[in-house]
């Protein structure tokens, strides 16, 4: 196991090192520096204020999709989307995901298999959503780069995969595993319960309206920061930045997906001719305070879910208690 985490380890912080390598070939930082210091502060403020407001969304989307399985606060579900960003920020290989089922499980005792499941499910929506606003993008805005084309093919073949794993699984519980309880049975029931919300058509309306919301929230914050640099071309590039680093982000890397982030954004600004120092000033701009903020609430949140107990703690601490002292037998 643990020559296992090593080679995860390892392999994340390669991947970073090639693609930070990419990126920094052939820069002129003195240009990076002009941009850097003309920074418009009012726009980066809305920048950082809608990164943070998406993943608001997200966290209770989270929780309208868990309720058929479990009635999770939209506390615990926003605070565990805020300690996936600073758990995938501080290790590799997208380990944050698996630290938010983790999390979830501890404070409202939901089983890890139903929360990476019900994670899967949530980044099938996403993916959608982004196919959804790139299909679009195509034909709303005048001025999309040919390359959007192999972005959504990427993005299409990577969703049509993980929607066919979850229908062999779904196939295989509903005529094998249905009414069996044994060990791959169970496992097998809390992967498809992560799609019982499917079964109550309000609600899923509702949570794809969501997504759909979180990920206008998250274009503008895209765009917003390009305004913070300096650009005042089409916005039809924000777009582009927030379907490749969404594919670009997917790949397992190194902690904070770096490298892998700014050569995601060189691709998109590439594609619209522009220099390459800008496209590394926004990457950094964008990459670095969404790093930092998303990793402080992420903090926050996460030291309050561990410092302050829940009801069902409080009473198991309390009737200790009550024990220790011989008020109850």
């Amino acid at each position: 196991m643990a020559k296992k985490k090593r080679i995860i380890r390892i392999g994340g912080f390669l991947i970073s090192g090639i693609f930070l390598f990419l990126t920094l070939k052939e820069i002129n930082f003195h240009k990076v520096w002009e941009t850097l210091k003309n920074l418009n502060l009012y726009f980066t403020f809305w920048g950082v204020v809608l990164f943070l407001l998406a993943n608001v969304i997200r966290g209770y989307r989270w929780k309208l999709m868990l309720k058929p399985v479990k009635d999770v606060s939209a506390l615990s579900c926003i605070a565990a989307v805020f300690m996936d960003i600073l758990g995938n920020n501080i290790l590799p290989a997208r380990l944050g995901d698996l630290w938010r089922s983790v999390a979830v499980k501890h404070k409202e005792n939901l089983p890890i298999t139903t929360a990476l499941s019900s994670l899967v499910v949530e980044r099938i929506l996403d993916g959608l959503v982004i196919l959804l606003g790139a299909f679009a993008g195509r034909w709303i805005f005048t001025k999309v780069p040919s390359s959007m084309k192999q972005a959504i093919m990427y993005l299409t073949m990577g969703l049509l995969a993980i929607i066919l794993i979850f229908s062999i699984i779904y196939a295989i519980h509903e005529h094998r595993y249905k009414n069996s309880n044994s060990k791959i049975a169970l496992q097998v029931k809390k992967v498809v319960s992560a799609l019982r919300f499917l079964g109550n058509v309000r609600n899923t309306v509702f949570i794809v309206l969501l997504s759909i919301l979180s990920w206008t929230v998250e274009f503008y914050s895209y765009f917003y920061f390009l305004r913070a640099i300096g650009y005042h071309g089409h916005m039809s590039l924000a777009l582009f930045v927030m379907v490749a680093v969404n594919i670009g982000v997917s790949i397992p890397s190194g902690p904070g997906f770096f490298g892998v982030f700014e050569y995601s954004t060189l691709l998109a600004f590439y594609a619209y001719s522009l220099p390459k120092e800008l496209g590394l000033t926004y990457a950094f701009i964008t990459h670095a305070l969404r790093y930092i903020f998303g990793s402080l609430v992420g903090f926050i949140l996460g030291s309050r879910w561990y410092l302050f107990p829940s009801k069902e703690e409080e009473e198991e601490i309390e009737e200790l208690n009550l024990k220790e002292n011989g008020d109850i037998n």
